[in-house]
């Protein structure tokens, strides 16, 4: 099966598979070669014309009972090509729709309803509102609130018991019950519940073996919390957990598959955090790579390379495709759009670049004398997002993107020097010495980036250390201190889960670093997560028995439970 999406609602599939149509009682050959979940392409053999415009579609290979409507019809040397709506319900089997394509579809036509999906032990339901997701519920014991706080060490198993069954005997939530008993605060309470929703999404996006229906009807508002949810966000991370990578190189690998940036990726890529290993394969797709040509320069292992495409394809990032000859002048135009817009921001990029020293600090963010820490503030973030470097991975251009890491840096370095004066008349002009060369070495920026950060955390600076680190982090992203002291900055600035995550990705570079177990573990403690710090703990202690701040660490919980 050939998978492409078009500008149809639904993204549809190419396929080329043969059945049995029955028109007015009489059994007629007929190919499927194109389908979604509300239309398809079918050739009738051997017809011309067909007088009636419903069809009864029943085709057991991709399990489908439907009626269509003739929507379009050309003749053809083969046969007859239809084009077919289908009339009723939304509805199929996970294992020939991918969610993804589901919810595009909801989300490109703003409907408003409910995505039921039913496997043989369990129900699940997704909320959409105006196209957008923003709920979800399971019927799953280990997808309930409770039971997931308790996996998590938020509760012990007591409080969990204990809460359940007061819930049970006063037919309050569960969540209620914990707020009542103070085991949760009110926004520890909304932090979970928002935590579980996004879990239950995300472990759709591996179901294959499961039926689905979509109605369009109003929210029982009394029921659910509306949510505000990043849908795409949530297929990137739900596919990067697949189980189905095998699946996915056989189904794939072997048609010698082309990869290709889908249209909508600019508008997606700024809803979404990518992995840095996601970035480094999204830069090697040029035009159409194929499947085989990014595995072959992939600086990845060949499976990780795998689960990084599958992720960017369902978050609708890239399309894979066999062929597109039908196609073809549209992907050209696209291509000349695409070609211009590379061209005009290159050509804004490079005026930025060549003028920023000599704008200086307050020329740079565009602020007139006398503006306010408000205003500083407020041209900041509209520069940092314009100029952020994570919105022009797609560019071509290599000296482009090196250009952006130091523009990107300078206007940090404008927004850090104003706030901390509180004036906008310092503003250091360049003279013709100072002009950097397009490809500055990032390794370079980065070393600088992290001395200031590291003076920073030691003048408990901590504001600026976390913007020099992160600045650091962005340029180089093979240096595990980098990483460390950069969640140690966030930590300061009590950014904790950011902390935690930026630690892990020290780990992932240095995965035998004692300080950097132990750091963690301390994270996992401030969190609550007994069991987890305990076993973070325990490997650093295993690295380095005398470890002075594991050894602290292990003992603080050890007095937890004993007490």
């Amino acid at each position: 099966m050939k998978d492409i999406v078009n500008k149809r609602s639904f993204p549809r599939r190419k396929l080329d598979l043969e059945f049995d149509l029955i028109i007015t009682g009489s059994t007629v050959p007929a190919v499927v070669t194109d389908f979604s979940l509300d239309g398809m392409g079918i050739l009738i053999k051997g017809k011309s014309d067909i007088d009636t415009q419903i069809l009864d579609l029943k085709i057991r290979d991709i399990n489908l009972d439907a009626t269509g409507k003739i929507i379009w019809k050309r003749e053809m040397f083969s046969g007859l090509r239809v084009g077919m709506y289908k009339i009723g319900p939304l509805e199929g089997m996970l294992g020939y729709y991918r969610l993804s394509d589901i919810v595009l579809g909801i989300q490109r036509t703003r409907k408003t309803g409910v995505l039921n999906i039913k496997a043989e032990q369990w129900k699940k339901k997704i909320f959409f509102k105006d196209g957008e997701m923003v709920f979800s519920s399971s019927d799953q014991e280990q997808e309930q609130l409770g039971a997931m706080l308790l996996a998590s060490d938020r509760i012990s198993s007591r409080q969990y018991q204990n809460t359940l069954s007061l819930a049970k005997e006063t037919g309050k939530s569960q969540g209620a019950v914990l707020v009542e008993m103070r085991y949760l605060t009110p926004q520890e309470l909304v932090q979970a519940v928002h935590q579980r929703v996004e879990a239950v999404i995300m472990n759709l996006c591996n179901v294959e073996d499961a039926a689905f229906s979509f109605r369009e009807e109003a929210l029982p508002r009394n029921e659910i919390v509306i949510l505000k949810l990043n849908t795409n966000d949530l297929l990137y991370r739900g596919s990067r957990k697949t189980e189905h990578i095998d699946a996915f190189r056989n189904r794939y690998l072997r048609h010698h598959t082309s990869v290709a940036v889908s249209s909508e990726a600019g508008s997606i890529l700024d809803r979404l955090v990518l992995e840095t290993r996601d970035k480094e394969i999204l830069t090697l797709i040029n035009r159409k790579t194929s499947l085989a040509e990014i595995l072959s320069v992939s600086p990845l292992t060949e499976e990780d390379t795998l689960r990084s495409v599958y992720a960017l394809f369902n978050s609708q990032l890239l399309e894979l495709e066999a062929d597109r000859a039908e196609e073809k002048s549209e992907e050209q135009e696209s291509a000349r759009e695409e070609k211009t817009f590379d061209s005009e921001i290159s050509d804004k990029i490079d005026k930025l670049y060549r003028e920023h020293k000599t704008l200086g600090y307050q020329g740079v963010l565009g602020l007139l004398p006398g503006a306010t820490s408000a205003e500083i503030k407020r041209a900041y973030h509209a520069l940092a997002k314009e100029y952020h470097p994570d919105r022009y991975l797609l560019m071509q251009s290599g000296e482009s993107r090196e250009k952006l890491n130091v523009i990107f840096a300078y206007i940090n370095e404008a927004y850090r020097e104003l706030s901390r004066t509180g004036s906008v008349s310092q503003t250091p002009q360049a003279s013709a010495h100072q002009k950097e060369p397009p490809a500055t070495n990032n390794k370079t920026m980065a070393q600088e980036k992290y001395r200031q950060g590291r003076e920073s955390l030691g003048n408990q600076d901590y504001e600026n250390a976390m913007t020099f680190l992160g600045q650091a982090v962005y340029l180089d992203q093979s240096v595990s201190d980098y990483y460390y002291f950069y969640g140690i900055a966030l930590l300061r600035n009590k950014k904790i889960k950011e902390a935690e995550a930026s630690i892990r990705k020290a780990l992932n570079l240095s995965p035998y670093n004692a300080d950097y177990f132990a750091e963690l573990g301390h994270i996992y403690l401030r969190l609550g997560f007994m069991t987890r710090a305990k076993n973070t703990f325990d490997k650093a202690l295993k690295i380095d028995p005398s470890h002075a701040r594991a050894a602290d660490g292990m003992k603080n919980i050890l007095a937890v439970q004993s007490d």
